[in-house]
């Protein structure tokens, strides 16, 4: 059998299959399936300081080929985002997932102040969403 742990950023993952943020990661239990299939890593769904409702429907259409998507960054906020992240941590723990937060602001001092929010829910990771809005 071959070994696929790998370490990221000092955190240690039984393998390198990491979920991305995003509609798969809005609550605890879509990420608790994610980990039961394999994933090593899985990332909650990007949250800002504020609740935002992001973009009316429909938020994924299909195009040519493939889809597009505007979802709009919609999220309860980092307050609520900690309780679901602490209810996420508890169903990862006996997996031996890492759990991967993600933060996005408007400007500098607010990606601190959001990431200094949801790191009180003890995520493995905080990644920073500088892709959008």
């Amino acid at each position: 059998m071959v070994a696929l742990n790998v370490s990221l950023c000092g955190i240690e993952l039984p393998n390198p299959l990491v979920l991305a943020s995003g509609i798969l990661g809005t609550e605890a239990e879509l990420l608790a399936r994610v980990a039961w299939a394999g994933a090593g890593a899985v990332t909650a769904k990007s949250c800002s300081l504020q609740p935002r409702a992001g973009h009316p429907n429909p938020t994924v259409l299909a195009w040519e080929q493939g889809l597009i998507n505007a979802v709009g960054l919609a999220n309860p906020g980092a307050e609520a985002e900690v309780q679901e992240l602490k209810h996420t941590r508890a169903l990862l723990k006996p997996l031996g997932t890492a759990l991967i937060a993600s933060v996005f602001a408007d400007t500098v001092e607010n990606f601190g102040r959001v990431a200094a929010e949801v790191v009180r829910a003890e995520p493995d990771l905080v990644e920073v969403n500088i892709s959008c809005p």
